[in-house]
């Protein structure tokens, strides 16, 4: 009765990867133990028989993919369950250590047998989640889940049911379930909002909804017998009941409501600095509800997101973050209206997705009860739909909220009383100037940091990539119903929320000392964004910048420190300066190893040192600027790189090369990417790849490092750890697109079975007369790519594409025909470098040239013949290439060349092999692809293979 286990977890910033945290106590939760070399990925649930064998679930993992774990050695080891590959288990409980039943995301089910997961017999719940699952008899069992959700099973989950008996309609359809207690016959049912708790006392026959007098999500229900017992949720809430849960008290809370409600689509366009400022800083409650999940397309990357989007909320200083589970969000290319996003609703959620998303705003406002509420500003000119959709719903709903004749079911039913809201902000786009303005560098001085500072790892947490932050952040006041005009001041002027009160913590008092640490710590930051701009304006060498980078950090901390460096390489990265960007990403991972943001540099640095194209790119713009320097200029003006270092065997040295290209100011003799420093660039790779692996060997297991690490390991013709590689992902993984990346290298060196993947052989020819008739020989006898996708039924729109060559060029064919309601407006100007081709009608060709399936160059034309490039996602490579375009009635035609010398040293030989990625993106209508996976954010373990005979 001592004994007990705790587990969570976290995530690291940009690479996304999890770390699972298990805590032990043997004192009744008076103290506990962590095990710190624990390796699993992060968990949701852990229940344990005896001292020795338990169980655990949750994130899957490139290591341990199906996410469920076993222990017979009360936990010093674990073994993962094999059978099927996890979602993110939500759910799980287990009769014994062999057998039990675990539900997750998206409606997944699965029964455990033999240690194994196999698929349970009953079809997936769409977009739910199903967050309870618990075991009653020998084998029945009951799991709720969000949308109202509750299923029984007789036969431990192999199969689950809609109870007979179960919950009417009118009351727990809104309610999205969280928490489930069962003994013996009867059950206990809440979640969010917490203001009911459902009971059964005879096995989910009859049910009764009791209040628990107050409204904020409920997450865990126990009791000790049939009379006691307690709820726990947000806010730090613990309620208890003496009678059944026919009544409930509250015996503790970190406040009793939100002083500010936050109200987005996606996690991406929440303020973080002003959570930051308002609940970290000066001690408001606040929580974020996101409308629009992200999650459910086919990038597996964004499964996590929404518990991302928690913990990353939570970090920057809110107390709670939700994401709703029935609105998708497509994306902006795909779905350019408001009427648009609101189809995509309207498709799962039966005709009726406005009202549900108003409904649901009202709630969350009636559930929270905040004094504000922050959302998008309004986007009168319409070139933000999805924000100014939002700016509606939520402006609606405030009104809506406070009129007790507005969704009379949520008072009713669900036990919310209508709630005024005082104030409405809407925070404008980046720069803008707004009513109220947020500085982004301002000191929050109980944090001990600036307000940017703070956001910056939880900005890790929501982003795949850094984005610099703007230095001013804005906001509209839309609703004030203070009297005279005392509420345009600040965000809680005129508002009396006392430190220690119902929507607000106790806030300590700050010292003299740390405001000068502070003002110390503002001019260092200060002194870096200088430079950058001096840099950026050419009045500053690059060169010898990054020499001065350990006096920019001196006097800081190590996160301090880490975080200007990663600032310092992401700009150079984003300036095209990847040389520069590389060896400042490699002093990150030298002197602060430790770090949240290392692991993100030493994944890009992997990927940069294994990539092909990369190289090639900077080779060719090397030797078109004929602007170069040298490491040794660069070292004399600091020793940055000890002899003795743990990176010391990749890091530049004194006598090689820092490359600076695409318009750097670096000068000087040496050519910054030859023949040398190109092939020693996978041995880099190779070398930084173990150090990874014993920093994070979650992290090194993941297939976009190690395929990356392969392809090195194949440059270097050292065949067999590459090999190895494969044949473990191909016998121990599930048939998903990574494992179809392993099995298809085998293919490539006996291509005796059906591929794995989609194949395309180029064509070889004479050359064709680029005017986009396609009707030279070359294209009659090229093979057809035909490009589908889940487009509505009502559209008809076909597209194929074609490639061919020979020795000079790589030819490039596109037929597509029109879609109904796209505009297809001729160009009547000359055709502009980079242009923005979002909005048109287009296809993306993805050239993946040795196979690391982590970066490739893009070649992108639209209808109009206009074109985008890019090389890793980097839209500074422009290659020389030639385009025509026709029209011909509906359809419209593209027909390209490219010199191989803006792609390879040389054409490639017969029998080479690429990786390909074709994908036609319709505005407004849907995405064509080649190959599946497939998704508007690019999924590169889904191209093909391209072979030249």
């Amino acid at each position: 009765a001592e004994s007990g286990w705790a587990a969570g977890g976290w995530f690291h910033p940009y690479t996304h990867t999890s770390r699972g945290v298990l805590l032990r106590t043997r004192d009744g939760g008076r103290t506990w133990a962590q095990d710190k070399g624990l390796m699993l990925p992060s968990l949701k649930r852990v229940k344990f028989f005896s001292g020795n064998v338990g169980w655990a679930c949750g994130e899957p993992s490139a290591l341990f993919p199906s996410g469920v774990f076993v222990t017979d050695n009360g936990g010093r080891t674990w073994d993962p369950m094999l059978g099927m590959d996890g979602p993110g288990w939500l759910a799980a409980d287990f009769v014994d250590p062999h057998t039990g039943a675990v539900a997750g995301r998206a409606g997944t089910l699965a029964a455990v047998r033999r240690r194994a997961l196999q698929p349970a017999r009953t079809p997936g719940f769409g977009l739910r989640g199903l967050n309870r699952l618990k075991f009653s008899g020998e084998k029945e069992g009951w799991l709720v889940g969000d949308g109202g959700l509750v299923l029984t099973t007789a036969d431990l989950g192999a199969s689950w049911q809609l109870p007979a008996g179960g919950p009417a309609a009118e009351i727990g359809a809104d309610f999205d379930w969280h928490a489930l207690e069962i003994r013996g016959s009867r059950l206990w049912i809440a979640g969010s909002p917490g203001s009911k708790v459902l009971t059964s006392p005879d096995g989910g026959k009859t049910w009764q909804a009791f209040d628990t007098g107050q409204t904020l999500p409920l997450r865990a229900l126990a009791f000790s017998d049939n009379l006691h017992g307690w709820a726990v949720g947000a806010l730090g809430t613990i309620l208890s009941t003496a009678d059944g849960g026919r009544t409930w008290h509250r015996q503790h809370s970190g406040g009793t409501r939100a002083a500010w409600l936050a109200l987005y689509g996606r996690a991406e366009d929440v303020p973080l600095e002003l959570a930051a400022r308002l609940s970290g800083n000066e001690g408001y409650l606040g929580a974020v509800q996101l409308l629009m999940r992200a999650d459910a397309d086919a990038n597996s990357a964004s499964r996590s997101l929404a518990d991302r989007s928690h913990a990353a909320l939570v970090e920057a200083g809110a107390s709670h973050a939700q994401t709703a589970w029935s609105f998708p969000a497509p994306p902006p290319d795909i779905a350019r209206t408001a009427e648009q996003i609101v189809e995509s609703w309207n498709r799962l959620n039966d005709g009726d997705g406005i009202d549900r998303v108003q409904a649901q705003v009202v709630e969350q406002i009636r559930c929270w009860r905040p004094e504000i509420v922050v959302t998008h500003a309004a986007s009168l000119k319409g070139e933000r739909p999805a924000a100014h959709l939002m700016n509606q719903i939520v402006l609606g709903a405030v009104e809506q909220a406070a009129d007790p004749t507005c969704f009379p079911e949520q008072i009713g039913q669900m036990g919310l009383p209508a709630w005024q809201v005082r104030k409405v902000f809407g925070s404008l786009p980046d720069g803008q100037i707004g009513d109220l303005n947020l500085s982004t560098s301002q000191l929050a001085q109980r944090l001990g940091e600036s307000l940017a500072d703070r956001a910056m790892t939880p900005r890790g947490l929501i982003f795949e990539r850094y984005a610099a932050v703007p230095a001013n952040l804005g906001f509209r006041l839309y609703v004030d119903t203070l009297p005279q005009r005392v509420g345009e001041h600040d965000f809680f002027s005129g508002i009396a929320l006392h430190p220690g009160g119902d929507a607000r913590r106790m806030i300590g008092e700050f010292s003299t000392q740390g405001v000068d640490l502070l003002r110390r710590m503002s001019q260092k930051q200060r002194n870096v964004q200088a430079m950058i701009t001096r840099s950026e304006r050419g009045q500053l060498d690059s060169a010898r910048y990054l020499a001065e980078i350990n006096d920019l950090t001196s006097g800081l901390d190590t996160t301090r420190a880490g975080n200007v460096v990663y600032q310092l390489a992401e700009h150079y990265r984003q300036s095209g300066k990847w040389s520069l960007a590389a060896e400042t990403f490699a002093l990150l991972a030298q002197q602060h190893p430790d770090h949240p943001l290392s692991e993100a540099a030493l994944v890009w640095l992997v990927r940069y040192w294994s990539s092909g194209e990369v190289a090639w790119h900077l080779r060719r713009a090397a030797q078109a600027s004929g602007r170069q320097t040298t490491a040794a200029q660069v070292a004399g003006q600091v020793t940055m790189f000890p002899p003795a270092t743990a990176l010391g065997q990749f890091l530049p040295g004194r006598n090689q090369v820092a490359s600076q290209t695409d318009g750097g100011q670096m000068r000087g003799r040496a050519l910054a990417i030859d023949n040398t420093l190109a092939s020693d660039w996978p041995a880099r790779a190779v070398s930084l790849g173990k150090l990874l692996e014993q920093r994070s060997p979650a992290t090194f297991a993941e297939p976009t490092v190690r395929f990356a690490l392969a392809s090195a390991h194949r440059k270097q013709g050292m065949t067999k750890p590459a090999e190895r590689y494969y044949d473990d992902v191909t016998h121990l993984r599930a048939h998903d697109a990574w494992w179809a990346c392993a099995a298809g290298e085998h293919w490539l060196n006996e291509p005796k079975d059906p591929p794995p993947k989609s194949v395309v052989r180029a064509a070889s020819g004479a050359k064709p007369r680029l005017d986009g008739q396609l009707d030279d020989d070359i294209w009659q006898h090229a093979q057809r790519i035909d490009l589908k996708g889940p487009l509505p039924e009502e559209v008809d729109c076909p597209a194929k594409a074609m490639l061919a060559y020979d020795g000079e060029f790589l030819y490039l064919a596109v037929e597509c025909r029109q879609a109904p309601g796209v505009a297809y407006a001729p160009s009547e100007s000359p055709r502009p470098r980079d242009p923005n081709l979002d909005g048109q009608d287009r296809v993306d060709f993805y050239f993946d040239l040795d196979r690391d399936w982590s970066t490739w160059f893009r070649l992108s034309v639209d209808h109009r013949g206009w074109t985008g490039e890019a090389c890793w996602d980097d839209a500074r490579w422009n290659p020389e290439w030639f385009v025509a375009a026709g029209h011909h009635e509906e359809t419209w035609t593209v027909e390209a060349a490219i010199a191989w010398a803006e792609l390879v040293p040389q054409p490639p030989h017969a029998r080479e092999a690429w990786a390909l990625g074709i994908q036609r993106t319709i505005p407004g209508v849907g995405l064509q692809s080649w190959t599946t996976p497939a998704a508007a954010a690019v999924v590169p373990e889904g191209f093909g293979y391209l072979l030249f005979d």
